[in-house]
């Protein structure tokens, strides 16, 4: 099953969440990989470029997060978050760390 949405866009992760619903397909892992960072001084830059990088860095990654996870826990999937991976980019190689042990 493949799906492509634009994860900057808040709405995405519930359609994403939606559509595989609406197919019965079962997930067992929910792997994030997308993300980006900001360049330069955070008060300079573009600030709808710094919303799009907050909405796919963090609101997408929670919301798929918060949708997923209780079908995971119904399963016995959901201790200690390791269906749940988090590795879009280097920055974030701690936080993944900590999600899948």
């Amino acid at each position: 099953m493949i799906i492509v949405k634009d994860l900057s866009k808040p709405e995405s992760a519930s359609e994403i969440y939606d559509e595989v619903k609406a197919t019965g397909v079962e997930v067992d892992y929910l792997i994030n990989n997308a993300g980006f960072g900001g360049r330069g001084k955070f008060h300079e830059r573009e600030w709808e470029q710094d919303l799009a990088m907050i909405n796919l860095n963090v609101i997408a990654l929670t919301t798929l997060t918060r949708l997923f996870l209780p079908d995971f826990v119904k399963k016995n999937r959901g201790k200690n978050f390791k269906c749940i991976i988090n590795s879009f980019i280097n920055a974030w190689t701690i936080t993944s760390r900590l999600l899948c042990h």
